[in-house]
């Protein structure tokens, strides 16, 4: 495997041998998101901040067969959207 890993070439040095061979050059533009539809980007978007600004789930929970529990569920807590976990 070592060997064959030892071959790739670097991402950096691929896009620049073919941007070489491309008849023209390559252009890039700067334009909104909703304008790129079909584009290819030419680096990568990184945003200045996490986004969402805190971990959250529009659906979490969990799933299972009556046949596998040993017994009722009980709801032990809560974690509605944007707040801590409550309950417990």
């Amino acid at each position: 495997m070592k060997r064959y890993l030892e071959k790739l070439t670097p991402v950096e040095e691929a896009v620049a041998a073919l941007a070489r061979r491309l008849p023209g050059g390559v252009e890039t533009l700067a334009l909104p998101v909703w304008e790129g539809v079909g584009m290819v980007l030419a680096e990568p978007v990184v945003l200045p901040h996490d986004f969402p600004p805190r971990p959250r789930s529009a659906y979490d929970g969990y799933a299972v067969r009556s046949v596998d529990t040993p017994g009722r569920l009980r709801l032990v807590g809560e974690a509605p959207i944007g707040r801590a976990q409550v309950g417990l």
